[in-house]
């Protein structure tokens, strides 16, 4: 919603008034018990994980070469959890309301889909990346259609982050709390030489002086 925000596509209002809507949405779901749980394996693993076993847990998140996040009813989540650790897999159960990118939020699509019609969307002024598709989106429809699908399919990071690196971006900044995503690209890009990467909120240092030393990348 923040990048929308600083693509041009909406408003800070808006942006605000879509994330009411969309917080609306997931307090009305009538969804079980439902939890995330990070492992640091890679797909392939844990894609076959779930198939072996044949767990009622879905992809929500891939984040990185070694970093998947599934989804599911709690109960699963959990009896998964206790596999990949027989794995000797590490996991940790996220701190989160339900199982966000799964096919369990699908009952949040209709009422999110009314509320996001009335939100006043325009064609993103910069370029823009979906993380649902890893490709460039600027219609106002497809935004929409793409923050409904959010809900129920996995966020493809690493993917976007990969064909942002193609696409020649070298400087990265993270603008949020805590330094995460940063992490996460670092991760991603370990074998490119050529790339800057800084986020907003460091520990140490103000945001001013993080801001500068961004500054200082770009020239």
């Amino acid at each position: 919603f923040p990048a929308l925000s600083a693509a041009g596509a909406w408003s800070l209002r808006e942006a605000m008034l879509a994330t009411r809507v969309r917080c609306d949405a997931i307090a009305a779901s009538a969804s079980a018990p439902s939890s995330m749980l990070s492992i640091l394996a890679s797909r392939d693993r844990v894609e076959s994980l779930i198939t072996r076993d044949d767990s009622e847990v879905w992809l929500s998140a891939v984040n990185g070469p070694e970093q998947i996040v599934v989804g599911g009813l709690t109960d699963a989540v959990r009896r998964f959890q206790q596999r990949c650790q027989q794995e000797n897999l590490k996991t940790r159960l996220l701190d989160v309301p339900r199982a966000f990118h799964t096919r369990l939020m699908s009952d949040t699509c209709e009422f999110l889909a009314r509320g996001l019609a009335q939100r006043d969307i325009h064609p993103a002024a910069i370029p823009l990346i979906s993380s649902v598709t890893a490709r460039f989106v600027s219609d106002p429809d497809d935004i929409r259609q793409g923050l409904v699908r959010q809900m129920t399919v996995p966020v493809l990071y690493e993917q976007l982050i990969r064909r942002l690196y193609e696409l020649g971006v070298r400087v990265f900044l993270e603008v949020g709390p805590s330094s995460v995503l940063t992490q996460l690209t670092q991760r991603i890009l370990a074998a490119a030489p050529d790339v800057f990467l800084t986020s907003i909120d460091h520990r140490s240092r103000s945001g001013h002086e993080q801001f500068a030393r961004f500054q200082a990348m770009l020239e």
